[in-house]
């Protein structure tokens, strides 16, 4: 029952924050209306705070070097069953996320259709990958356990076929812990 109830508040959650983040701009809501919507995100300084919040186990990234630069958390968000850490580079921003697994669910939160999807194998782990450029991956989700997991990669600048190399995906795959 408890799971169930976990699984339906994610579930809802995720539909409005989708809700609240993309499509066109009502014009009937006032600015005031806008202002009183629910974040279901909070902010955190720590990965342990996050994880307190989220009602799960601790989700960190070990410090690691992949092609974009050194990587360094720059927040740690999190809301009951989801803990989102959010990597920036110069131009570019990379989004993990790590949520209680729901069945057929999806944690990053990215319905974006792309030209290209392969799977990879990082130590034992299936990942499935997407992106618009064959080898550069957008979008790389998972299941471990009984947790689902994503990659995120966005330019900053506005290319549209950015993506991780395979090489990039496997070491954030490795420093998450």
């Amino acid at each position: 029952m408890k799971k169930t109830a976990i699984a339906l508040f994610l579930v809802l959650t995720l539909a409005l924050t989708l809700c609240a983040c993309g499509g066109k701009k009502e014009e009937t809501k006032t600015e005031e209306e806008n202002a009183n919507m629910v974040n279901p995100w909070s902010e955190f300084d720590t990965a342990e705070k996050a994880a307190e919040n989220a009602k799960i186990e601790v989700f960190k990234l070990a410090e690691t070097d992949i092609s974009l630069g050194r990587t360094t958390v720059s927040v740690y968000r999190s809301m009951e069953g989801m803990i989102e850490l959010d990597l920036e580079f110069p131009a570019s921003q990379v989004i993990l996320r790590k949520a209680v697994y729901v069945g057929d669910g999806d944690a990053s939160g990215v319905y974006t259709t792309y030209k290209n999807t392969w799977t990879q194998t990082v130590d034992g782990v299936e990942l499935k990958c997407e992106g618009d450029k064959a080898g550069a991956a957008a979008k790389t989700t998972w299941v471990n356990g009984n947790f689902m997991y994503s990659i995120f990669a966005r330019p900053l600048g506005g290319e549209d076929d950015f993506g991780l190399s395979d090489e990039d995906v496997a070491a954030l795959v490795r420093a998450i812990g």
